[in-house]
C-alpha cells in the first residue's frame, strides 16, 4: 500500500500549503476529471498572478507557452 510519505518529489518546490484533500466516496470519483479540475485551478491562479500574461504564467509553472495554451483548451471548463 502506498502512503504519502512514500512519494518523493523532485524539481520545483511544492506549494507552501497542500492542496485541499479530495475525498473518494463509496461511489468513487472520476480521476481524470478531478485532476483536470485541479490543473485548471493551478493554471488560473498562475494567470491571475501573471495578470493574464500566458508567457509569464507558463514560466511560473515550468511550461512552454504553447503547452499552457494547449492545456487550457483541453481542460474541463471552470465552474466559476
Amino acid at each position: 500500500m502506498l502512503i504519502p510519505s512514500d512519494l518523493t518529489f523532485t524539481g520545483r518546490a511544492l506549494p507552501a500549503s497542500p492542496v485541499q484533500s479530495i475525498a473518494v466516496s463509496e461511489n468513487g470519483l472520476n480521476i481524470e476529471q478531478t485532476v483536470g479540475w485541479i490543473e485548471r485551478q493551478i493554471i488560473e491562479e498562475a494567470l491571475r498572478k501573471a495578470h493574464g500574461n500566458k508567457t509569464v504564467a507558463a514560466e511560473m509553472l515550468g511550461l512552454k507557452r504553447t503547452t499552457l495554451s494547449a492545456k487550457l483548451r483541453s481542460l474541463p471548463a471552470s465552474a466559476g
